[in-house]
């Protein structure tokens, strides 16, 4: 990402945009332009590839120039959340003048790293999508982007009781290390190892790899939440924007509940009850079919001697994962409130 000061000298001059991709050192290129129309703003955005000067996505929208100020990030989130998938698809593309990738490897990977946000978190899901991955590693054994994410999704289906396996701890380091063996450089790759890392206790390490994958790609939603979470999990409160930051800058994340109830757990440690019940509430709303947030928004309302609300969002916790138990329960609450949850009669 290029500062604002160097592209401005760019403005007006007659270059291609193969020119300017080459002298900024960058990939990709976004240009726009804004027109006044009546009393609206015309604002058009389109995304280049610098190498062959294609056009990879275009978007127009107009504003009212009365609300310039409040739809200004509104339009910027938006830009953000478009250019994501193409840019996933062009990378696909740098990726293999680097060196041949088996698209059947990288389809195993893509379908692995969705498949939590179709099927919703379970054991069986969990099950599915790690083995997506190693299918994905044994056909294409240097593909760095699926032995990370193979090692984030065996650390955080233990961290919340759903991997259990005996040996996942051994595998989820094999595959951190293997990933880093192979591409130390790459922003993904360092969001997925290093929030695996902090996942399974090693918070110095961890930390270290998201805060190089953030000053790498500024725009790394994953790592910004992921990073929070763990500042957060160390009782620091400097974690709370950096979390709401990385879900600001990715509006359309199929990860948003986990964030969010992520974020409110982190909230209510804090005794900003209030807002945890809120950022749990919305969490639930983000995805129905994920338990955490519910059990999240449990704790919360019980902690804010809500018993009626708490028992409602255990039951749809429940709904979600019928077999869920206190030791589930207890994963993500304090001794204090798991008596307040048994006290009220709601384990």
């Amino acid at each position: 990402m290029v500062s604002r000061n160097s592209t401005a000298y760019y403005r007006g001059r007659e270059l291609s945009i193969t020119q300017i991709g080459q002298e900024l050192g960058t990939d990709y290129v976004i240009e726009g332009s804004i027109w006044k129309i009546d009393d609206h703003l015309r604002v058009s955005v389109q995304l280049l590839e610098t190498s062959s000067s294609r056009l990879l996505w275009a978007s127009r929208t107009e504003i009212p120039t009365n609300k310039l100020n409040q739809f200004q990030n509104n339009i910027v989130c938006e830009i953000v959340s478009r250019i994501e998938p193409e840019l996933l698809r062009a990378d696909l593309s740098t990726l293999r003048q680097r060196r041949p990738v088996d698209l059947g490897a990288w389809a195993l990977y893509r379908q692995g790293h969705a498949l939590l946000s179709l099927n919703g978190w379970s054991e069986k899901s969990f099950g599915e999508a790690a083995n997506l991955l190693r299918q994905s590693i044994a056909i294409d054994p240097e593909l760095a982007f699926a032995h990370a994410y193979l090692a984030l999704i065996l650390a955080i289906g233990h961290l919340v009781g759903l991997v259990n396996d005996e040996g996942w701890h051994k595998e989820a380091i094999t595959a951190a290390e293997t990933a880093l063996s192979l591409d130390a450089q790459d922003s993904d790759v360092l969001g997925y190892v290093g929030c695996a890392f902090a996942d399974m206790g090693d918070y110095p390490r961890g930390m270290g790899m998201m805060q190089h994958a953030v000053e790498l790609d500024p725009s790394n939603a994953q790592a910004h939440a992921a990073l929070g979470a763990a500042l957060l999990n160390q009782g620091k409160k400097e974690g709370i924007e950096r979390m709401r930051y990385g879900m600001r800058i990715s509006p359309r994340d199929t990860r948003l509940a986990a964030w969010g109830a992520l974020l409110a757990r982190g909230l209510l440690s804090l005794g900003i009850v209030n807002e945890a019940i809120d950022e749990a509430d919305h969490a639930c709303r983000c995805d129905d079919k994920i338990f955490l947030p519910r059990v999240i928004l449990a704790i919360a309302q019980i902690t804010a001697n809500n018993p009626t609300a708490a028992r409602a969002a255990l039951n749809d916790a429940r709904r979600i994962r019928p077999q869920l138990a206190t030791t589930d329960i207890a994963r993500f609450a304090s001794q204090d409130e798991l008596n307040q949850l048994e006290h009220a009669g709601l384990l």
